[in-house]
């Protein structure tokens, strides 16, 4: 993810998983969405004429995807993580539970069950 505009709940530079669908399951869930050329993670809600995309930072406006512009929802949101930095003297640091999260992710890619964002 780029950016502020999801916290407190998700910070720049985390990787989100994402549990591919094409609706989401109920109105203001995080996920996944694909318009205009970009995709965004935001929260989602359904609207006669669109999608309104809200940040979770409330600093930010909404924006919104009116359906003939044909805005897609990816998936839902089901996690997130922070991938820890190479340190050159001690090799790489990975918390158990973010490396089971990476394990967990490449095996749910190979079942193409989710699929991983960055951004």
């Amino acid at each position: 993810m780029n950016g502020d505009l999801m916290e407190p709940d998700f910070h720049n530079g985390e990787v989100a998983l994402i549990k591919k669908q094409n609706q989401a399951d109920y109105e203001g869930q995080v996920c996944a969405v694909d318009w205009d050329g970009n995709s965004y993670i935001k929260k989602v809600y359904m609207e006669e004429e669109g999608l309104v995309l809200r940040s979770i930072n409330s600093i930010y406006d909404d924006k919104f995807a009116s359906w003939d512009e044909q805005p897609r929802i990816i998936g839902i949101v089901t996690g997130h993580f922070r991938p820890e930095q190479k340190n050159k003297k001690k090799g790489m640091k990975v918390p158990f539970l973010y490396f089971i999260l990476y394990i967990l992710s490449f095996v749910l890619l190979r079942e193409k069950k989710v699929s991983v964002c960055k951004g």
